[in-house]
């Protein structure tokens, strides 16, 4: 159909090309960083592309062509669940794809012994330790790891992007034991179909140099909350039982001069043996990860609409870092963390980019904003 923005392919599980799909009769989904997006559309039930979306591993690669712009990647993934249903004189089918993101929260397993048989796993203190930048730490896990599975997945080779994390694994997936670290550690992860291949994609976001506000329309709506922190302290022991194990404090004395509070936590780091050469770092990096886990929670949600100054796939990616001005509070920084993205014969084609974490980040900058505003809005209340 002219003008639809989206062009879905469908493939079969051996990553063979089965054809386009033309215009679906609808289409939605979300793409988010660093987390699993989503799409779904639906079609005629004699839609001559059903047999090959039916089967056994099928998957759906979808790009995007912003006005004016070449087609760009969006999403792609396997199809993980089929609907039906409608009149007689017009059934219809609706499928359901998940994002090949899944390859780090699901797919793949990470074993403390990443080339070494089940036999070869030691005991429960052994851990596959890296430390380095945040990129070549989730690469040098994933990838003897993907080996070992034969999961399809291409990782190219590090640029060393993002700060220093450490990052520890037995038997976990990448997402459950490196993130939200990498993301802290300034990177955006995605993963996308090329070819008969995935190619895991590891990015800084970019920076939108213009505030946005109500006032241009861009800005929807907005709402925020800010909670104290849960950890102001925290003890590290690392490996070896009872007087064996070596324990270390950090302590945010800052934190606690600010909110009055004293909430200490313990943070298990038996995958760290007492001789390691790198025993204070790594201790060091695991009680800044509790602390930062503990912080005052700042809690924001902007839903944003696009005009010709701030459009996807043109101006601003997902994952970009953007700053934000709700009414009269100081501007407020965050990232596109996901984009909602629809089409229809009747509502034709929407873009709904969303800034904030739609849940807990913390941050504190953004922290000291919003308590500046709630305050502000106190003593507005109190008049």
């Amino acid at each position: 159909m002219a003008g639809l923005p989206f062009e879905l392919t469908v493939f079969d599980k051996a990553y063979v090309n089965k054809g386009p799909l033309g215009a679906p009769k609808s289409l939605s989904g979300q793409v988010v960083k660093n987390a699993i997006g989503s799409l779904e559309f639906t079609l005629p039930a004699d839609h001559p592309r059903i047999p090959a979306l039916t089967a056994s591993g099928a998957r759906v690669l979808a790009n995007y062509r912003p006005p004016g712009r070449d087609e760009q990647f969006l999403i792609s993934g396997a199809v993980e669940q089929v609907d039906g249903g409608g009149p007689r004189h017009s059934p219809w089918r609706k499928f359901a794809v998940e994002d090949d993101f899944s390859v780090l929260t699901g797919e793949v397993q990470c074993w403390p012994n990443p080339t070494g048989t089940i036999a070869q796993q030691g005991d429960d203190e052994a851990y596959f330790t890296v430390t380095g930048p945040a990129e070549t730490v989730l690469k040098a896990i994933l990838a003897p790891n993907v080996t070992r599975q034969g999961t399809v997945l291409t990782i190219p080779a590090t640029a060393g992007l993002g700060a220093t994390i450490t990052g520890s694994v037995r038997f976990h997936t990448a997402f459950e034991r490196l993130f939200p670290a990498v993301e802290q550690a300034g990177l955006g992860v995605r993963v996308r179909q090329a070819g008969a291949s995935r190619i895991l994609e590891v990015y800084v976001p970019e920076t939108y140099d213009r505030e946005l506000t109500q006032e241009s329309g861009i800005v929807v709506s907005g709402e925020y909350s800010v909670s104290r922190p849960t950890i102001t302290r925290v003890t590290a022991l690392a490996g070896g039982e009872g007087t064996a194990r070596v324990v270390r404090q950090k302590i945010d004395a800052a934190r606690e001069a600010e909110w009055g509070v004293v909430m200490a936590a313990t943070r298990d780091a038996r995958d760290v043996a007492s001789d390691d050469p790198n025993l204070e770092a790594l201790l060091l990096a695991r009680m800044d990860e509790t602390l930062a886990e503990g912080a005052s929670k700042a809690s924001l949600k902007c839903e944003l609409t696009e005009t010709e100054s701030f459009r996807y796939g043109v101006t601003f990616a997902l994952g970009d870092k953007v700053t934000i001005r709700l009414a009269d509070a100081p501007p407020i920084t965050d990232y596109v963390r996901s984009v909602d993205f629809s089409w229809s014969k009747d509502d034709g084609v929407r873009i709904t980019p969303r800034v904030g974490e739609w849940s807990d980040v913390s941050n504190d900058p953004l922290i000291e904003r919003v308590v500046e505003l709630t305050r502000a809005v106190s003593n507005l209340e109190k008049r």
